[in-house]
């Protein structure tokens, strides 16, 4: 599955825009069919996830964050939270129905005021879109796993997750004021708590029903193999970061093997990402060697 992210900013113009974003995406009799005709992958679980969805990190300054954490340089300012409404509005109008989103990405509220403006006009109904968002670090904890699930569910006014991620194999000390906790001494305040007993916290949420589907974010090889052994339930997904010039074959395959799916963010190489060499093309599209190999795969 590819996710479309809202840093590359031509398609955020083309979002706000009321044409159509993914030629032949929209079926010529109209949105209400096109959960017949999105194509969609089976998980390993039964259940059924859109092929395109939309991400939406960068609706804040979030990925400066990571640029103060040292970790790269702020390339451009992300789009204004208070933009998300109309954006995802436009989006499902003009087909989209998967929305991945994160408790970190600091949108989940705007995100949620969309989706029961569309689903009050009749334009969709709840079990028509999927919506997927992610734990964050400071939520890693087991005992506090149920409470950043909630949190998100709320933020969105929803019920349940079509799929909750663990953002990623890390856990932070949980503090409220801040995303990012660190110690007195500056550096990242990491808590004591194993990815492997987040995922079993993980696994509880899916047989509570708060999340159809579960699955894992950012993961290396050795730690996907940690979770399948020592978890009860295998990860129907796995989204990494993949394109010409992060492959990952050897992760993707092993993933593969194991009927783990994997959605692919920045697709298009994230021209914005923080941990671009500054020599980088702005996108896969620019950079002719990269867009023919896209041709080819």
């Amino acid at each position: 599955m590819h996710k479309i992210n809202l840093l590359a900013k031509n398609i955020v113009k083309s979002l706000s825009n009321s044409g159509i974003v993914y030629p032949g995406l929209i079926p010529r009799w109209g949105v209400r069919s096109i959960s017949r005709e999105i194509p969609h992958i089976t998980m390993n679980n039964g259940c059924k996830m859109p092929k395109i969805g939309l991400g939406t990190w960068g609706a804040t300054d979030d990925f400066a964050e990571i640029e103060s954490l040292g970790l790269g340089e702020k390339r451009e300012k992300g789009i204004e939270p208070n933009e998300m409404v109309e954006i995802t509005k436009k989006a499902i109008d003009c087909g989209y129905r998967h929305f991945d989103t994160a408790f970190m990405f600091g949108n989940e509220k705007q995100i949620g005021e969309a989706i029961q403006q569309k689903i009050k006009d009749n334009t969709v109904t709840r079990d028509e879109l999927f919506i997927s968002s992610k734990l964050w670090h400071t939520y890693a904890h087991p005992d506090k796993v149920i409470l950043g699930c909630k949190k998100s569910l709320k933020n969105l006014g929803l019920d349940y997750f079509d799929l909750y991620l663990i953002h990623s194999p890390l856990a932070a000390q949980a503090n409220a004021d801040t995303l990012f906790p660190k110690t007195k001494y500056g550096r990242p305040a990491y808590a004591n708590a194993h990815y492997v007993c987040t995922w079993e916290a993980m696994e509880d949420l899916q047989k509570e029903g708060l999340c159809g589907s579960i699955g894992i974010s950012n993961f290396n090889l050795k730690q996907v193999e940690h979770i399948l052994e020592y978890g009860t339930i295998v990860p129907q997904i796995h989204q990494i970061e993949h394109h010409p010039y992060l492959t990952q074959r050897p992760l993707i395959d092993f993933c593969k093997a194991h009927n783990i799916a994997i959605t692919a963010y920045a697709p298009l190489g994230s021209p914005n990402r923080p941990w671009a060499f500054k020599d980088t093309p702005k996108a896969l599209l620019s950079d002719r060697k990269a867009s023919e190999h896209i041709s080819t795969t």
